[in-house]
C-alpha cells in the first residue's frame, strides 16, 4: 500500500489530482485510516 503522496509520484500526478479522482469515484483507495483519514492506494494494473 502506498501513501497518497507516494503513489502520486509512482503515478507522475499531484497529489491534488489524486484526491479529485477519488472525490469523483474515478479512483477509490484501497483502504482509509479511521483515526486520521489518510488514503492509502493499491498500484494494481493488471
Amino acid at each position: 500500500m502506498y501513501t497518497i503522496g507516494s503513489f502520486s509520484n509512482l503515478c507522475n500526478v499531484p497529489v491534488k489530482t489524486v484526491r479529485y479522482y477519488s472525490e469523483i469515484g474515478l479512483l477509490n483507495p484501497l483502504y482509509v485510516d479511521s483515526v486520521t483519514s489518510y488514503r492509502y492506494y493499491d498500484y494494481d494494473i493488471r
